[in-house]
């Protein structure tokens, strides 16, 4: 047993305390849509649904035109489609705008038609910019399921159009990070994924916390993902990374970027542009118990070298209790490794011994004191990370201790500063209090 006076470092970041995969049987998610105002002659639209089984699709549109002192009149039609993963049309619906002006006054007009034949006025008013909301009913809704809004007749250059809401509802496959991944422990302390078998690849929600503005992440996961899923669930801008080397005399510690697409079971460390992901959808994903199984075990061989182990977990685990004295040397040190603050720098945290870390992250083992380099940092805290031969040096913040045991009410910053406790008086941007990340706007 390592004694209960050690201390294990970490290289933590905030790891969402959610409440990993949940079947939610008419779940409504509201889409992030790329865009809010589009010029006629150059729009076409295009958004993955995630849908599955019977399922419905909320929208609202709006004509954004603004009509010139001249302009007398212009109509233009949209049609808005959910296509399947083979091409094939599922359902549809149009609208047509209109707009023109007698005696002075405007006139602005909405129909619907489910075959461009038969036209249904929908809303008519004398002001522009109205709002439409309407409902496209999927009766087998499946994964690679889209929407595509296209324009198929506009004239008038002036014309643009706004797409300002876009949501489903229906089945969603769930995983969370503070979830085990089968059967609930007896405690009650965690519940359980409910990891099932599927025939055929679906879309999951990930509930893992993917830092933004170049901060960085660990992420380890239970299905395979190419390189353009990836992308296509973190951004095209992201940067994931293997770990390669470790140099203990020089006290580096190496990562290589890989563009190969991610492996279940297999850790990466992951540096992300753009705004921070509370949560992702994985598109067109494999899973079954059996091979969720095969990602979870051996972790300890995972990745070696001198020593030192680069390990990723799929649940929440006791870290020393369940790796460092059953895979490792019982006086090894586990640093993990995730998101840090914009600085681009990692963070180190202490927590105390028989901690809990949340599953989907990863983490270093760095070897007892008897096998620690002789020339090189005796100090975690002193090692340095390598990405590609460039280095991103550790910070120390302060000892913390277990995220269920954090002070009630202080706060800290992403940088790991302590600012007080009354949320009242902090400028807008993330904070963490409890172990949890929150939002102050």
């Amino acid at each position: 047993m390592a004694p209960k006076s050690s201390l294990l470092l970490f290289l933590l970041a905030v790891v969402l305390q959610a409440p990993a995969q949940i079947v939610s049987k008419n779940q409504e998610t509201v889409l992030d849509i790329a865009w809010t105002e589009a010029a006629l002659q150059r729009m076409e639209y295009e958004e993955d649904l995630h849908l599955s089984g019977p399922s419905t699709v909320k929208y609202r549109i709006m004509d954004t035109s603004r009509p010139g002192l001249l302009s007398t009149r212009y109509r233009f039609t949209v049609a808005l489609r959910v296509v399947g993963k083979s091409g094939k049309i599922k359902s549809a619906l149009f609208y047509r705008f209109s707009y023109h002006t007698l005696f002075l006054s405007s006139k602005y007009v909405v129909e619907m038609s489910l075959d461009r034949r038969q036209w249904t006025v929908v809303k008519e008013a004398d002001t522009p910019h109205q709002e439409i909301a309407g409902t496209i009913n999927v009766k087998h809704g499946e994964t690679g399921d889209h929407i595509t809004i296209a324009v198929l007749n506009a004239k008038n250059k002036g014309n643009t159009f706004s797409l300002t809401y876009l949501a489903t509802t229906s089945t969603r496959y769930d995983l969370y990070d503070d979830h085990v991944l089968f059967r609930a422990d007896s405690s009650g302390q965690h519940r359980s994924n409910e990891i099932r078998d599927h025939a055929e690849p679906i879309d999951i929600m990930v509930h893992r916390m993917i830092a933004g503005n170049g901060g960085w992440t660990t992420l380890c996961l239970p299905f395979d993902m190419t390189d353009d899923q990836v992308r296509k669930s973190l951004g095209n801008d992201v940067v994931y990374s293997q770990f390669t080397d470790v140099e203990p005399d020089k006290g580096y510690i190496h990562f290589h970027t890989t563009t190969e697409g991610m492996k279940a079971g297999q850790p990466y460390l992951v540096k992300k542009q753009g705004s921070t992901l509370d949560s992702f959808f994985a598109d067109d994903v494999v899973l079954t118990r059996a091979s969720v199984r095969e990602a979870n075990k051996g972790r300890g061989s995972k990745k070696k070298c001198k020593g030192y182990y680069w390990v990723g977990i799929l649940q929440p685990t006791r870290v020393n209790a369940e790796d460092t004295e059953k895979i490792f040397n019982p006086n090894a040190r586990a640093a993990i490794v995730s998101t840090t603050s914009p600085d681009g720098k990692l963070h180190l945290r202490r927590t105390l011994p028989n901690s809990i870390v949340n599953g989907f992250t990863a983490y270093l083992v760095f070897p007892d004191d008897s096998h620690m380099s002789s020339s090189g940092p005796r100090n975690i805290e002193d090692f340095v990370v390598c990405i590609d031969s460039t280095t991103v040096s550790p910070t120390i913040i302060k000892q913390i201790n277990t995220p269920d045991q954090w002070a009630d009410d202080e706060v800290y910053t992403m940088g790991g500063q302590r600012v007080g406790t009354h949320t009242n008086r902090l400028s807008p941007g993330i904070y963490i209090r409890r172990g949890q990340k929150f939002v102050v706007k």
